[in-house]
C-alpha cells in the first residue's frame, strides 16, 4: 500500500512503474490483492498492467493468474471474491471503462449478456460506441 499511496500522491513516472512493478507481483498472491492492484493501476493510467491482472483474475490466462481461497479441486468460479464485479464500475476504474477493451471484457464475463437479456442499459461508463453493447 506504501508503494501504491505514494504514486497515486506524487504522480511521477518513477513511482508509477514501483507501483506497476508491487501491482503484478501483488496480483499473484490473492484475488483481494489483485482487485486493488487493479483499481490503482486504473487510476494511474497503467491500462496494459491492469489489464494483464483482469486476464488473470477474471479470464484465468496470462501471467498474472490469482490465487483463491478455494479448496484444492474447486473452480475459481466457488470462490465468492471471483463473482465479485462492482470493482469494475468504482470511480478509480474509469480508465479502465473507457478502453475498447473494457467492452470485449464485458462480453467475455457475461456482463453484456446479461444487460441484453434484462433490458436495461449497462452501468455509467462503459463505451457506448461499440455496436455490440449499444443494440441494448
Amino acid at each position: 500500500w506504501r508503494i501504491f499511496l505514494q504514486a497515486l500522491e506524487s504522480r511521477s513516472p518513477i513511482d508509477n512503474d514501483a507501483a506497476r512493478t508491487a501491482g503484478l507481483e501483488a496480483a499473484g498472491k490473492s484475488s483481494q490483492l489483485s482487485v486493488h492492484a487493479i483499481m490503482v493501476l486504473s487510476e494511474l493510467g497503467e491500462l496494459d498492467a491492469a489489464f494483464s491482472i483482469v486476464d488473470g483474475l477474471v479470464m484465468r490466462r496470462g501471467p498474472n493468474l490469482s490465487q483463491f481461497r478455494s479448496e484444492e479441486g474447486q473452480s475459481p468460479a466457488q470462490d465468492p471474491q471471483w463473482r465479485q464485479t462492482q470493482w469494475l464500475f468504482t470511480p478509480a476504474t474509469e480508465r479502465l471503462r473507457a478502453d475498447s477493451r473494457f467492452v470485449a471484457l464485458t462480453e467475455a464475463i457475461g456482463l453484456a449478456e446479461f444487460w441484453r437479456r434484462r433490458g436495461i442499459e449497462p452501468d455509467e461508463g462503459l463505451p457506448r460506441a461499440d455496436n455490440r453493447v449499444s443494440s441494448l
